[in-house]
This record gives structure tokens, C-alpha cells and sequence, in this order.
């Protein structure tokens, strides 16, 4: 029987959350310095601010009731989509390609 079953329904609510979130950030935190370098600071910071957005969304909809995290979820990964377009534009403009 896994450790996380035997918890509280709280804390592993909780957890998983945290650990979803450290496993986007290892995407998201190299396409948004990248982006940094194509892209005007508050157009990126703007990028930012909605990535914490649908991580708030994502925990707020979790620990009510795993099934709302989808909200939160869609809404990381269009970021996410986002700045890996703008990161292909930005390569694009440069001509790196």
C-alpha cells in the first residue's frame, strides 16, 4: 500500500499539488527566461503573473475537489504553449533559424 494513501485526504491533496507544480516549472521557467531574450520584460512578466494565476486556480480546484483542477491545468499549459510560440517567433525574428 502506497505511503501517500494511508495521509490525510488534505495533505495528499497538497502534495500533489506541489509535486504537479515543480513538474511544470521544469518547462516552464526555461521557456520564460528564454522568451526574456526575444520578447520586452512586462510582456513576459504579463506571462508570469497568468502562469501563478493558473497555478492558484489549479491548487484552489485540487484540494476542493481533484476533478475542478482541470481549469487550472488548461489554462498552465496554454501559457506554457504560449511562450514556447513566442520563443519560435523570437528564434524566427532573429534569424537563428
Amino acid at each position: 500500500m502506497p505511503l501517500l494513501s494511508r495521509g490525510s485526504p488534505g495533505f495528499n491533496a497538497l502534495y500533489r499539488v506541489h509535486q504537479n507544480t515543480l513538474e511544470r516549472l521544469v518547462v516552464f521557467l526555461p521557456l520564460l527566461w528564454m522568451a526574456g531574450q526575444f520578447w520586452h520584460a512586462s510582456a513576459v512578466a504579463t506571462w508570469g503573473a497568468v502562469f501563478l494565476l493558473a497555478r492558484h486556480s489549479y491548487w484552489k480546484g485540487y484540494v476542493k475537489s481533484p476533478g475542478d483542477r482541470k481549469t487550472g491545468n488548461v489554462l498552465t499549459m496554454l501559457v506554457m504553449a504560449g511562450l514556447f510560440l513566442a520563443n519560435l517567433l523570437g528564434i524566427a525574428r532573429s534569424g537563428m533559424v
